[in-house]
């Protein structure tokens, strides 16, 4: 009788430790949500950042090329200096976005500097280029909050200003040097990672 009671109180004892378990699973699965689990779901918000991302580097591209038109690419890194940053947070508001953003692990504006979770994926997007793979965009999910990540490739008109330093017009090098000090963002050839666009969207109910 004895021997039957302790199996009793043993089976209700794995009985509740398995229901914590559940429980905890349910609970740690309702903070980070589920919604990306869903594949069709997961291309709709990858189609919907992407579209932001293209949106917002037309606009930007679209003011470049008319600020080295106009003035030659030294300009164009005066006006990314002052201009560049308001441009992605005007876009961000007009998109209806939490906020759109471009980042780097070469920046030239510090506040361009990837963080540590965008470094990650910065480091996992070069090896995969260097073997001919396509940098293909991610997205990561936390609460409320889609977080899609773009990787941006440099082409023929980043040259003008992230070239090797010995390829930058000396006009344009100088604007460089004299308004980003701590500049790392020279040095590339066309077709390499530059950075990603951040887009953060709402996640929708």
């Amino acid at each position: 009788m004895k021997k039957n009671a302790i199996v009793l109180i043993l089976a209700i004892m794995s009985f509740l430790l398995i229901r914590c378990g559940n429980e905890s699973a349910n609970n740690t699965s309702e903070q980070t949500g589920n919604v990306l689990e869903d594949t069709a779901v997961y291309n709709q918000y990858l189609s919907a950042g992407a579209g932001y991302a293209s949106e917002a580097g037309k606009v930007l591209i679209k003011n470049l090329t008319g600020a080295i038109n106009s003035n030659g690419p030294a300009y164009a890194v005066q006006f990314c200096n002052t201009r560049a940053i308001p441009l992605t947070d005007s876009m961000s508001s007009a998109l209806h976005l939490i906020s759109l953003k471009r980042v780097s692990d070469r920046n030239r504006n510090p506040d361009n500097k990837a963080n540590e979770q965008e470094l990650e994926y910065i480091e996992l997007l070069k090896p995969n280029m260097q073997n001919g793979e396509a940098a293909k965009p991610k997205l990561m999910e936390a609460g409320d909050k889609i977080t899609g990540y773009y990787p941006i490739i440099t082409n023929t008109m980043c040259m003008n200003c992230h070239a090797d330093k010995s390829k930058i017009d000396s006009k344009t090098l100088a604007k460089i040097n004299e308004l980003y000090p701590s500049d790392a963002a020279t040095g590339y050839a066309e077709n390499q990672l530059r950075g990603l666009w951040v887009i953060e969207m709402e996640k929708k109910k």
